[in-house]
């Protein structure tokens, strides 16, 4: 490598927890920060595929566990430990410095993950008691196994049991495909990486938790405490199923995506505009003429904008996180001390559902836990675009996202920046440009083959067509 680039990438580098000029070291990097995408020929065959394939066959070590072991809770526990011995024991073998043994405990996750769908239930048909087939059916589906199985009138056969094995098998080949698609996913975008970042994080804070909740809570309380103290609420909060609480906080966790999608295209920018160029004497080097100069920011794709946005996004939760239990906390605490039964009996009705073990409603806990969602992802959002809280909460996640980008344009320095393709709308228009390509010549070749046909066999009471049909079908033949 010429000097003045490794001039270049060290003054784009400097002060960073990774050695700039180490394309390696800047690749785990990317890694162990969440952000595996920004590897450049990041691809599913040599990258994403080794590390999902432990958890896709820790997952089928799981069900044969649960499907053998249905019948004591010891021997259950004793196959358990076994089953996650095994998993480990495979991936430190596929990592093993001999050759040798790593292929042979691929080979062996690969066995596993490929075919549990169908090896377990066959081998619970063939080996276990016709009872234990309804562990690995949906439970419609197993009631009326366990039905026909304890039925003394109509025993079953054997005929009867493959016959509720291959439903098993049906069942297992869904759920084998949405946990293959969801940890390849997951892997793709280092969401492990991510999740251990956030808690990382959001341990950190708890060290600076007073003086979060101190400059906070104040305006979290008054955004809060009108819609809390409010009979609405309360009584959509009585009917508001777990299911209905979660899909409202995953409405607003995307919400608060969508304004972090937002503020990573503003950072960029904004680093864009006050970062330097790439010095005149090493443009040569990357294929542009003297009197342009390149960006330090190289251009991302849309899967390392949307996994650099998660990374930047689980950043912001791991601190809105404790803003929401503060709240959540408050909001629980006024609840109990301000609104007593006959208040609350007369707001949801004098029947409301309380707690198994705590005489409080299920309403005061639905509504602070609604209420807290909202004042997180309220605080994630005004904490990038207030600058009363942009300085002293936004500023270290910034610090960080900018961190991310200035090594990933060092390492694109190095090795090149990763290929982003065409927009939608191109996309689009080569897909159309593309079936309407395919349709014309499906129509001439149809064309061209009824000609060859009228041709070939022409209709009676034609004179003398016959034979110039024949020689004119001669002549031209079959499109194809």
């Amino acid at each position: 490598m010429e000097y003045a680039t490794v001039k270049l990438i060290k003054r784009i580098g400097a002060a960073m927890a990774v050695d700039t000029s180490d394309p390696v070291a800047m690749e785990q990097w990317f890694s162990s920060e969440g952000t595996p995408t920004l590897i450049r020929h990041y691809s599913f065959r040599r990258h994403v595929l080794p590390r999902a394939l432990s958890f896709m066959a820790a997952c089928g070590l799981t069900v044969l566990v649960i499907a053998l072991g249905n019948s004591s809770g010891a021997m259950l526990l004793i196959m358990l430990v076994s089953s996650v011995a095994a998993w480990f024991g495979f991936r430190l073998a596929r990592r093993s410095q001999r050759t040798l043994v790593a292929r042979i405990a691929t080979g062996a996750m690969h066995m596993i993950w490929l075919t549990w769908p169908v090896a377990i239930p066959l081998l619970v048909a063939a080996t276990r008691p016709a009872s234990d087939l309804g562990i690995l059916l949906p439970s419609h589906e197993a009631d009326k196994w366990y039905e026909l199985v304890y039925d003394s009138k109509y025993p079953i056969t054997v005929g009867d049991v493959w016959a509720e094995a291959g439903v098993a098998i049906g069942y297992l080949v869904g759920l084998w495909i949405f946990v293959s698609i969801f940890a390849l996913m997951i892997t793709w975008f280092g969401v492990f990486r991510l999740v251990g970042r956030a808690l990382r994080d959001l341990a950190q804070h708890a060290f600076d938790l007073l003086h979060i909740l101190s400059r906070t809570m104040p305006a979290m309380v008054f955004l809060t405490l009108f819609l809390f103290v409010n009979a609405d609420m309360w009584q959509a909060s009585e009917l508001l199923t777990p299911l209905r609480l979660v899909v409202a906080l995953t409405i607003f966790g995307g919400i608060a995506f969508l304004a972090t999608a937002a503020q990573l295209r503003e950072e960029r920018n904004q680093l864009m505009e006050r970062g330097a160029t790439v010095p005149s004497e090493v443009e040569s080097r990357y294929h542009a003429s003297e009197n342009v100069q390149l960006p330090i920011l190289p251009p991302l794709t849309w899967t390392q904008r949307m996994n650099v946005v998660m990374a930047f996004g689980a950043r912001q939760i791991a601190l809105s996180v404790w803003v929401g239990l503060g709240v959540f906390v408050f909001l629980m605490a006024l609840g109990v001390t301000i609104i007593p039964a006959k208040t609350a009996a007369r707001w949801i009705g004098a029947d409301y559902q309380e707690l198994s073990w705590l005489p409080i409603p299920v309403a005061l806990v639905h509504a602070a836990v609604l209420l807290a969602g909202f004042a997180a992802m309220y605080f994630a959002v005004m904490s990038m675009t207030d600058p009363a809280y942009r300085e002293t909460f936004f500023a270290p996640t910034a610090r960080d996202l900018q961190e991310i980008l200035r090594i990933h344009a060092a390492y694109a320095a190095i090795v090149g920046a990763s290929e982003t393709g065409a927009d939608a709308r191109t996309i689009a228009q080569r897909a159309v440009t593309r079936v309407r390509s395919n349709f014309r010549e499906a129509l001439d070749d149809s064309y061209r083959r009824i000609r060859y046909l009228g041709r070939r066999f022409p209709r009676s009471g034609r004179a003398d067509g016959g034979d110039a049909s024949a020689e004119s079908a001669e002549d031209d033949g079959p499109g194809r």
